[in-house]
């Protein structure tokens, strides 16, 4: 396969220049989807494409309760990610320092074993907290429609994440909102994706995924007739009629 790009990614160490037959032509662009789309939302919330971006909170080292319940500021918000490749769903969590792929390393980057937790707080005690950060690196909550997008958005890799928008100079007094961001042919090297897929695999799941699931016919066949379809088989009118029989 041979790829055309403006960026460098981990994989394009086996682009073979030579091939003419499968060419893709990598662009990147985002955008904010329309989260009114009845195939981004629905009448139950929990299938709504902003819901599979799992929020945790968790209580910092050194945090204090007053009757179960957490002091304002002594917690830190973790939102995860999703990317989309070429129809399987990969969580992550981005931190400022790297990309946690996995429940454990992201426990060990943040210290989960070393945070104050309460045993009267429903939200923040010890065994709520861990199943919380567990989830986020799960498919549970994916719905397999949404692993149609690829299809959809005719794109092999889409990053779903979520981007803060302000409200406006009107409402600037409330705090800033999320919104779901698509990112269409990311660079996966950014986001440390050879640690769960070697280049040579996901150069071939790319070229596979590309020039199957994704090809489109040059030129698609014409729409013909019944008459002309069954003429050609060498058929005509009377090939499939029952002869009328004599009356006795």
């Amino acid at each position: 396969m041979r790829i055309i790009s403006n960026f460098h990614d981990y994989y394009d160490v086996l682009n073979d220049g030579s091939d003419t037959d499968h060419v893709w032509k990598r662009e990147t662009s985002s955008f904010l989807p329309d989260l009114n789309d009845p195939f981004y939302k629905t009448d139950n919330w929990e299938n709504d494409l902003p819901h599979l971006m799992a929020e945790v909170f968790l209580p910092k080292a050194g945090a204090t309760y007053r009757q179960g319940t957490i002091g304002r500021g002594y917690t830190d918000d973790y939102r995860r990610s999703l990317l989309l490749f070429c129809g399987e769903f990969y969580p992550f969590v981005r931190l400022p320092e790297r990309v946690c792929w996995d429940f454990e390393t992201f426990a060990q980057a943040v210290e989960l074993e070393k945070r104050t937790y309460c045993k009267r707080s429903w939200c923040y005690a010890k065994k709520e907290a861990f199943a919380n950060v567990q989830a986020m690196f799960t498919q549970e909550t994916i719905l397999p429609r949404f692993r149609t997008l690829n299809i959809r958005l005719d794109c092999p890799i889409v990053l779903m994440d979520m981007q803060e928008q302000p409200l406006g100079p009107i409402r600037e007094q409330e705090p800033e909102r999320y919104r779901v961001r698509f990112t269409l042919n990311p660079c996966l090297a950014e986001l440390d994706f050879s640690s769960v897929i070697p280049p040579f695999d996901a150069y071939q799941m790319l070229e596979s995924y590309l020039f199957n699931e994704l090809a489109r016919q040059n030129d698609p066949p014409l729409e013909i007739s019944d008459t002309i379809r069954r003429d050609s088989h060498g058929f005509d009118k009377h090939s499939f009629r029952k002869e009328p029989t004599k009356r006795k």
